[in-house]
Formats: C-alpha cells, sequence, structure tokens
C-alpha cells in the first residue's frame, strides 16, 4: 500500500486544476440524461370565478396517467386580466367531444375556450431537465442531493492527481521494465485514509488469460491483500466480510471497463469509479450501457469520465492499441 496525499501534488506540465478546467464528467443515468418528450393534454382557459367547477369535473383521474410531477392550473395576467389555464385529462384518455359535452353540462352559460397542448411526459429528475422543460407547463421538482455530482473542489482534485501523476507513472514503469507496453491500467485508491491500495494493468497479453482486464486484476489486489490481512497465526481465515469487497474506495482506469469488469466492480462494491477513455463498443459506464445506475441491480456506485482533452491523449499515446 502506497501513502500519497494527491491534493499537494503539482506538476506544471499537467495542465490546469479542476477549478480552472471542468475536467470531469459525472455520468448520470439514461432517465437523468433524456431529452423532453412531450405528451397531449386538453388545457382550458378560464376566468378564477369557475376554476372549482372545472376541476371538480376533470378530476385528477382523467389525467389518464402518473402527471403528479404536473401542477394542474397556470396562471397568466394580460393587462390586468387574471385567466387560468387548467389541464383537464390526456387527449388518448379523454376526446374532444366528451370535453366539450362535459364543460357544457357543467357550465351551461359559459363555454371556456379549450386547446391541445404538449406537456413533458416524464418529471424532472435534474435541475438542467427542470430549466429545460418547464416552459412547456409549470411542474413541481426538488432537488435530490442524490443526483448532484459529489466529487467537487479538493476531491476532484485528488481523482485528477491519480490519474495524471500515479496512474500515468504506473504505465511507463511497467513499459521500462518489461518492456511491454500495456493496453490499459489502473489503481484502487482509498479517500478515507488517502491510500493506494492497488495498481494494476490488462495482462491478457502476457498471461493469456481472457479474464486479466484492469479492473479484474485489481480487485484480485485487493482481495489477496485483505485475505493476509484477514488470516490469523494458525493459519485460518477470520469470519470476517468477503475480502474482494472495495467499500467506500475509488478505482481510476486509464479506460471505461468492459461491461464484465463494470460488474465485477458493482459486485465488489465499489464506491466510484473515474476513467478516461471511453469503449464505445464494449463500455459498461456509459458507451453501451450504464451498469453503475442500473436500478435493478442490488447496488450503485457513481462514475465519472475523465475528458480534459491533453490529458486523455497523453494516457492513449502511452498504452498500446488495444480492442477489447
Amino acid at each position: 500500500m502506497t501513502m500519497v496525499d494527491p491534493t499537494n501534488i503539482t506538476n506544471p506540465a499537467s495542465g490546469p486544476s479542476s477549478s480552472e478546467f471542468p475536467a470531469m464528467e459525472f455520468i448520470l443515468s439514461d432517465e437523468e440524461c433524456r431529452a423532453l418528450e412531450t405528451v397531449e393534454m386538453w388545457v382550458a382557459d378560464t376566468e378564477p370565478a369557475h376554476t372549482n367547477a372545472i376541476l371538480s369535473t376533470f378530476p385528477n383521474t382523467t389525467m389518464g396517467g402518473d402527471f403528479a410531477h404536473l401542477k394542474r392550473i397556470r396562471r397568466t395576467d394580460s393587462d390586468g386580466t387574471v385567466i387560468l389555464s387548467i389541464l383537464l385529462g390526456s387527449t388518448a384518455s379523454v376526446s374532444e367531444s366528451e370535453v366539450r359535452a362535459k364543460l357544457s353540462q357543467r357550465l351551461p352559460d359559459y363555454q371556456p375556450r379549450f386547446y391541445r397542448h404538449g406537456v413533458s411526459r416524464w418529471p424532472p429528475l435534474t435541475r438542467a431537465q427542470y430549466e429545460a422543460w418547464k416552459g412547456t407547463w409549470p411542474m413541481y421538482w426538488r432537488e435530490s442531493a442524490a443526483r448532484k455530482d459529489p466529487l467537487v473542489g479538493a476531491a476532484r482534485d485528488a481523482a485528477q492527481a491519480l490519474m495524471r501523476e500515479h496512474l500515468v507513472a504506473h504505465v511507463v514503469k511497467v513499459e521500462t521494465e518489461t518492456g511491454h507496453k500495456p493496453c490499459s491500467a489502473g489503481l484502487v485508491y482509498d479517500p478515507a485514509t488517502k491510500t493506494i491500495l492497488a495498481v494494476a494493468h490488462d495482462t491478457r497479453a502476457t498471461t493469456f488469460h481472457p479474464l486479466a482486464h484492469t479492473a479484474m486484476n485489481l480487485i484480485d489486489q485487493v482481495a489477496q491483500a485483505r485475505g493476509s490481512a484477514a488470516t490469523s497465526p494458525n493459519g485460518k481465515r477470520k469470519a470476517d466480510d468477503a475480502t474482494y469487497l472495495c467499500t467506500g474506495l475509488m478505482v481510476v482506469l486509464t479506460h471505461e471497463p468492459c461491461i464484465m469488469c463494470s460488474m465485477a466492480l458493482l459486485h465488489s462494491r465499489v464506491d466510484s469509479v473515474v476513467y478516461a477513455s471511453p469503449a464505445p463498443t464494449t463500455g459498461g459506464l456509459g458507451s453501451v450501457v450504464k451498469v453503475h445506475t442500473e436500478r435493478r441491480l442490488n447496488h450503485k456506485f457513481k462514475a465519472w469520465r475523465y475528458c480534459e482533452v491533453g490529458m486523455v491523449r497523453e494516457v492513449l499515446r502511452l498504452v498500446e492499441d488495444f480492442h477489447y
């Protein structure tokens, strides 16, 4: 294990700090990244005096789905006149003739103008979605702390330093000592103790083992180190948790892990993963699937792509070109 303080690393050639250049992309779920999708609703414009009558005629059950994120009423003021626009229901669940008949029956002496209007099909999950979608119709939204990027300030600088300094140095060291240029590399870091617990690279080309990907080798190193620590003097294992668990640890990789490695990282209960180069055809943390955000699995973790262009190019220059 190596004790380091990445926040104290300085290297003029390593590029700007995170405070000067936002070099980390927080990889959100597909739901948190989706664009606006609208559905058509019937909307009636009315004077405030008729609001309760219209709402009682078109209760929430006529909305035709789960639209709890939408406010039923939108208020507009024009030249001192207040107009309330009321959502009546989905055009898929209530026909135009039904809307006209219900309004005529409820308000025989007053016929509000009603029309089709597109509103957001989905509730906004992020501030970016809320800001982009709220113009279609007023909606409810409360920012969730779980969806804020937690890697900020010193923590982000530390992650970038691990990539810029320690990981690149390992790649260079492997080539210098063995004459072999690895195709990817990674490390396991404990933010609580500022300790690098494992450093490894892809060894498929030298071991001829098809599973010897970088992430798998890292998990194996952690397991071996913790397995030794969990063995009592008489050679028997202590009744501790599984030694491969990486709870609370950060994994930093030169490349996006494949789907197999992403599942292995999830099974090992990592806290977070940072990678530099995406894997467009096999990537498990953004490129093909997003294993770390899959709601049907029993663990989730955070992931970032290190996207400072100059550093990514340097990483790719140092490693062997290899198709996953």
